[in-house]
């Protein structure tokens, strides 16, 4: 013989509720904040040299409750910053 639980039951697909999304880093104004891991992969730099910059303040970066972040705009400077132009492309003036 075999009993039931009545406490326990199988969940359907339709009785499942949706899988909760991660919150998006993006606000209405469109900033986007990423962690170091992210930036660094953005950048082809390893984790290590990204944080030993921005605590060194080499680089732009921010602070939010004391967690180290990079918009769009400081990784583009980041990266800007490195740039080296043969004479041939650069703009006159």
């Amino acid at each position: 013989m075999t009993t039931v639980n009545p406490r326990r039951r199988t969940v359907q697909a339709a009785d499942a509720p949706a899988p909760a999304e991660a919150p998006n880093p993006v606000d209405e104004d469109g900033l986007q904040h990423f962690k170091v891991a992210e930036a660094a992969a953005k950048l082809g730099m390893s984790k290590r040299w990204l944080a030993g910059q921005a605590a060194d303040r080499a680089v732009p970066c921010t602070y939010i409750s004391g967690q180290l972040r990079f918009t769009a705009d400081h990784i583009r400077a980041i990266s800007k910053a490195g740039e080296v132009m043969p004479p041939q492309y650069r703009r006159a003036g």
